[in-house]
């Protein structure tokens, strides 16, 4: 999937994001969130044979505020990594956005449970 970003000024003015690419995540492979729902607010991303690298995951509500931001120094190959979620969400659908050393995007919708 490719996306953009469309946005129109109070004065009508348009303007367009560049264009990027989104992978929406599976459980084959690449990047996941285990377990989903999520407990106790610790999200757990799950990389599989994914490149050495820096990551950034950002949590954003389904308002798309952005609610957290986390940098991730992956050094290649299988590993997990704990986020800890902010402790003022509430129980519901959130999605993680994670950007690879490639720009490349990855969101993966996540279930946070109370």
């Amino acid at each position: 999937h490719f996306y953009r970003v469309k946005t129109i000024q109070l004065n009508g003015q348009e303007s367009y994001s560049g264009i990027v690419k989104v992978n929406m995540a599976s459980a084959e492979g690449g990047l996941t969130v285990y377990p989903n729902p999520v407990q106790n607010g610790t999200i757990n991303l799950v990389f599989k044979g994914e490149a050495a690298g820096s990551y950034t995951a950002q949590l954003v509500s389904n308002k798309g505020e952005l609610l957290s931001t986390t940098l991730i120094k992956h050094t290649g190959g299988n590993a997990a990594f704990a986020i800890r979620a902010p402790g003022s969400l509430a129980a519901g659908t959130y999605r993680l956005n994670v950007q690879g050393p490639g720009k490349q995007l990855t969101a993966i919708n996540v279930l946070i449970a109370k």
